[in-house]
């Protein structure tokens, strides 16, 4: 991960594994959001780069992702994904216990 200032000046680079990112945003907090497509997961970074949660398994269940390609983030810290291979979007409750409810 790079991270640059608006101007292109260099704050932080960091490697890790992120195996096909395709959505990001910041939320409320000022993190930054990613979803990965290939790893069906939701990642939350530091704007240094630091990892800060992952949470998202592949599967078809309602907790589950497979084939995550949007993330967005509402004003209650919701994180909100569009969830490809299942046809749904799916919304976090907490980060931590219960992932997601699911809307079709």
């Amino acid at each position: 991960m790079i991270i640059c200032k608006t101007r292109g000046l260099l704050l932080s680079s960091k490697f890790f594994l992120v195996s096909g990112p395709k959505g990001v945003c910041v939320n409320n907090a000022g993190h930054l959001v990613v979803v990965d497509n290939k790893a069906s997961c939701v990642l939350i970074f530091q704007l240094n780069g630091k990892l800060l949660l992952r949470f998202g398994t592949r599967g078809g269940q309602q907790d589950q992702l497979a084939g995550p390609h949007y993330v967005a983030v509402n004003s209650m810290g919701q994180i909100i994904v569009s969830d490809f291979h299942n046809h749904s979007i799916k919304v976090s409750i907490t980060t931590a216990l219960k992932l997601f409810e699911s809307f079709l």
